[in-house]
């Protein structure tokens, strides 16, 4: 058994900062050996960096992969005031996680890799994986999101059916300010939340 300061042989616990679609993003590589196959974590959000609780309930599979940690563009160790708002959109990510991919690949030598996308990650890792198969061994979805409008404009016709079952005369009036889903904004989706 090693001590915890002796490093096991082939194993990666780093951090780099990637200039990723011009935007500085923070990356953690972890595993016992930089041969096992590369699993990438895309975290829920966008903008909420779920690192920490991943890696304490998932710290096994550093066993059989090298764990990437990806703090999106906006969040994180990637948060930048100067990030412009009009570069947040879907496209921008499926294309800062292309450049991502290619560099772990080019880094580890492999030819392809895992993508364990939560939440709004899974909106991220469907939509890459099925322009760029060759690159994925696999998907895996956590709390997969299939269909955006459907899912908003169920969340809100519940959260207003609990407000008038409880009377909540603050929450019913933050609610019907509230365009109703489909067509809400982000800050609209904050308030039923």
């Amino acid at each position: 058994m090693n001590s915890k300061d002796e490093k096991v042989k082939n194993s990666i616990a780093d951090e780099v900062y990637l200039k990723l679609g011009g935007v500085k993003q923070w990356v953690l590589l972890r595993g016992n050996n930089i041969n096992n196959p590369i699993l990438i974590f895309l975290h829920g959000g966008p903008g909420i960096s779920e690192h920490a609780l991943f890696r304490y309930y998932n710290k096994e599979l550093e066993d059989n992969f090298v764990v990437v940690g990806w703090d999106q563009r906006g969040c994180g160790k990637s948060y930048s005031r100067s990030i412009p708002p009009e570069s947040m959109k879907i496209e921008t990510f499926v294309s800062d996680l292309h450049q991502l991919i290619q560099y772990l690949k080019k880094r580890f030598g492999k030819n392809k890799v895992y993508l364990l996308g939560k939440s709004w990650g899974s909106i991220l890792g469907t939509i890459y994986a099925s322009r760029y198969p060759d690159d994925v061994s696999a998907y895996i979805g956590v709390g997969q999101i299939a269909d955006v409008k459907e899912s908003e404009k169920l969340g809100y016709e519940f959260t207003l059916q609990e407000a008038k079952k409880r009377n909540d005369k603050k929450a019913l009036y933050e609610l019907k300010k509230i365009e109703s889903p489909p067509g809400s904004t982000i800050k609209d989706v904050g308030i039923e939340r």
